[in-house]
């Protein structure tokens, strides 16, 4: 695995060689599937690059320098329901839609664009340091005490939007 810059943003790419019996259309989600069994989210990779062969130094170990990223396949993000919903409570509507902002916001600053609310921000290049960032922002912006952990276990808008107002609601504080 190398980092390389996709869409203007520094990502982890896996290089592959695919086994017999693995087809490259297919293979990224099939590579997901397996690693998101046994790797934190920050540390899957954001493409995986196919090729034939590794290209190899004069000494027989493969050459890093020749390793680009013409040939990756990007996966696609998660956008499926949020991993762990909140239930719906008596939220104030105006309260919810100011904090929906202010998460938004961070979001764009952190990864310098701004997905759809249901969408893993981990597929989109979010990883720990970059979670801290997002963190700190939030918490300067919304006044509030978020965990390092909510931003792993809310980690799309709508989540961490409905964690956020919970969290305001149980302090007793509001924007």
């Amino acid at each position: 695995m190398l980092d390389a810059e996709i869409d203007g943003q520094r990502s982890l790419v896996a290089h592959v060689v695919p086994g017999t019996g693995l087809d490259p259309g297919t293979a990224a989600g099939q590579l997901d599937a397996f690693l998101a069994r046994g790797l934190p989210r920050p540390m899957l990779p954001a493409a995986y690059a196919f090729r034939s062969a590794f290209p190899l130094t004069s000494s027989g170990k493969t050459d890093r320098r020749r390793l680009g990223i013409e040939q990756a396949v990007l996966r696609m993000p998660f956008s499926g329901p949020d991993p762990d919903p909140e239930p719906e409570s008596d939220v104030d509507p105006d309260r919810h839609g100011l904090v929906a902002a202010q998460v938004r916001r961070g979001v764009r600053r952190v990864l310098g664009q701004t997905p759809a609310p249901d969408i893993d921000l981990f597929s989109l290049g979010l990883d720990s340091l970059s979670a801290i960032l997002l963190r700190r922002a939030l918490q300067d912006a919304l006044r509030c005490e978020l965990d390092q952990e909510d931003i792993f276990k809310y980690p799309t808008e709508n989540a961490l939007t409905r964690r956020v107002v919970s969290i305001l609601e149980r302090e007793g504080e509001g924007l």
